[in-house]
């Protein structure tokens, strides 16, 4: 074999490796190709679902604004009434202690007015007892005890 054929047949073999490597380079271009094809049909479909979930949030929020804004003026509303007990619960407890401390004094007056009474009516007892029973009792036993000598003294002379 000589140097030109060797020559032709290694210029052969590099054009047929050159075609293969160019046909195997075709065949990657073509699937990367219908990757890329598949890839920006995937994205497409993707971003119209974007949208369309994107639309239906702003729907969703856009009907959910008037609901947070009620829902806003309730919890203000709720604080406030909140508030209000609490104001009143504390005026209602320092009625009840107001209510309680005037009961107490009065109980005690009236229970000094009782007792006072009470105190009163034993001295006026004793008094009466003292200057108006006993004297009596006394000019009672003295006037019993007159009858008794008289009705002694003239029952004496009719025997």
């Amino acid at each position: 074999m000589s140097l030109e054929t060797l020559l032709v047949l290694f210029v052969g073999l590099s054009a047929v490796a050159f075609i293969i490597q160019s046909v195997a380079m075709w065949r990657a271009f073509q699937a990367v190709r219908n990757t890329v094809e598949q890839l920006n049909t995937q994205s497409e479909n993707i971003r119209r679902d974007i949208q369309e979930i994107t639309h239906q949030l702003r729907q969703t929020s856009e009907s959910l604004r008037p609901l947070g804004q009620t829902v806003e003026e309730l919890s203000t509303h709720l604080l406030e009434t909140g508030q209000l007990m609490r104001t009143r619960a504390e005026d209602f407890d320092q009625f009840m202690q107001e209510v309680m401390q005037i009961g107490r004094e009065q109980a005690l007056k009236f229970d000094y007015v009782v007792t006072d009474t009470v105190q009163k009516f034993e001295q006026t007892t004793d008094m009466i007892k003292r200057d108006v029973i006993r004297p009596a009792l006394e000019i009672s036993s003295f006037i019993k005890s007159i009858r008794a000598g008289l009705g002694y003294l003239f029952h004496k002379e009719n025997t």
